[in-house]
C-alpha cells in the first residue's frame, strides 16, 4: 500500500492576516485612581475605547479593572456587571467606612499578585494608576523582561511612579479620544455604568456622574527619567 503525501506550500502568518510578531499586552486599571483623575480634566471615559487607544496595534492577552465597591449599591453592582461582559477581568473589594466619613478598600496587592502572575506571559503591562505604592511593582516585573507603561495624570502621579515606568503617558493628552461623547452622556446604560467606584481612596460622592473612555493612537508619551525639578508631585487621599 503506497501513501502518497500532498506537497502545500508554507503558509506563513502575515498570509493568514496577522504580523509575524504579535506584542502581548496586559492592561491594569486602577478604577478609584483614574475616577479622581477624570473628575480633575471633568471628563467621563469610556472605558472600552480607552483600552483600544492603549493597546493598538498590539494583542490584548487580558484587561483587569480594580473597584472598591458598596455591597448595598444595586447601581455598582450593574456597572460591575457591565465591565464584565465588555472583556474585563474585575477584581472587587468590599469599601470599609470609618467614622471620619471615608470609604475605603485597598486593592494594591490584588493588582500586585495579576501582574506578577501573568508577567511571564506578556510583552508589555499598560498601569493605569498615578499610586507610588506600585513602584516596586513596576521594577519587579521589569525585571523578569516586561515593559511597564505608565498612564495617568501627570499632576496625581507619583514622581517615582514616572521614573521608573518605561513611558508615562499623559492621560490629559488622551482625554480627546477617551472621552465620551456627547450624545452618549445622558444614556442609562452610560450613566449607571459609569458611577463611580473608588479603589484605595475614599468612596466618590454620589453627585458626579462617571468616569470617561474612548479614543484613537495613544497620544504623546512622555519617557521616564524627565528633570527632578519639573515634576509634579502627587498627593496622597
Amino acid at each position: 500500500m503506497s501513501v502518497h503525501h500532498l506537497d502545500r506550500p508554507p503558509v506563513d502568518d502575515e498570509q493568514l492576516g496577522f504580523p509575524p510578531y504579535f506584542e502581548r499586552v496586559a492592561l491594569f486599571m486602577d478604577l478609584g485612581n483614574l475616577y479622581f483623575a477624570a473628575r480633575k480634566l471633568n471628563i467621563r471615559v469610556d472605558y472600552t475605547r480607552m483600552v483600544e487607544v492603549l493597546t493598538k496595534g498590539r494583542r490584548l492577552l487580558r484587561s483587569f479593572a480594580y473597584a472598591g465597591v458598596d455591597p448595598q449599591s444595586p447601581e455598582s453592582q450593574g456597572y460591575l456587571t457591565w465591565m464584565k461582559r465588555h472583556g474585563f477581568r474585575v477584581v472587587t473589594k468590599h469599601l470599609r467606612r470609618f467614622p471620619d466619613g471615608t470609604a475605603k478598600a485597598n486593592l494594591d496587592v490584588e493588582l500586585a499578585i495579576d501582574m506578577l502572575t501573568i508577567a511571564p506571559h506578556v510583552d508589555t503591562a499598560v498601569l493605569i494608576s498615578g499610586d507610588g505604592d506600585f513602584v516596586r511593582l513596576v521594577e519587579a516585573v521589569q525585571f523578569k523582561g516586561v515593559r511597564v507603561e505608565v498612564v495617568g495624570l501627570a499632576e496625581m502621579t507619583a514622581i517615582a511612579l514616572i521614573d521608573a515606568a518605561d513611558t508615562f503617558t499623559e492621560l490629559a493628552e488622551l482625554a480627546p479620544v477617551i472621552q465620551m461623547e456627547a450624545a452618549q452622556n445622558g444614556s442609562h446604560e452610560n450613566g449607571t455604568r459609569e458611577k463611580a467606584l473608588a479603589s484605595e481612596t475614599s468612596a466618590p460622592p454620589t453627585d458626579y456622574n462617571g468616569y470617561p473612555g474612548n479614543g484613537e493612537a495613544p497620544a504623546t508619551q512622555r519617557p521616564r527619567n524627565r528633570q527632578a525639578g519639573a515634576e509634579p508631585r502627587y498627593e496622597e487621599n
